[in-house]
């Protein structure tokens, strides 16, 4: 049962796993697949070449964190870009950033920011001056 179907389950050679990086980075920067609310983590597997095993591990390993704070993070992210740059409601944002409900944005984003998204708003939003 060793076909090439299964060379997915060893772990990749140094020069492997830069490459492995540099294409995942390409789909969370370029391609924006944390914008897909149905994102899980076999999915990004297979856009990458690989199995959820190995991506988890790499995620929990590499970056030190779980494939869902993972994922939230570029969420948050371009969140903060929409509040910072439009009037759009929060539940529109939630939507265009990924998230299934704006409950869960609100969650993500107080956890990951220390203030709610209104807050962040208020505090960087269009009329003012700072800009992070």
């Amino acid at each position: 049962n060793h076909n090439e179907e299964n060379n997915t389950d060893r772990p990749l050679e140094h020069g492997q796993e830069a490459a492995f990086a540099e294409r995942m980075h390409l789909l969370f920067e370029r391609d924006h697949v944390s914008l897909n609310p149905r994102l899980r983590l076999t999915e990004l597997a297979a856009l990458l070449g690989t199995n959820r095993t190995y991506l988890s591990q790499y995620i929990n390993q590499c970056c030190d964190t779980t494939f869902y704070d993972f994922v939230n993070d570029y969420r948050i992210h371009h969140a903060k870009l929409l509040l910072h740059s439009t009037d759009d409601t929060l539940d529109t944002i939630a939507t265009k950033s990924g998230f299934n409900s704006l409950s869960t944005f609100r969650r993500a984003f107080l956890q990951r920011e220390g203030k709610s998204p209104i807050e962040f708003r208020a505090s960087n939003g269009k009329n003012s001056v700072s800009n992070s």
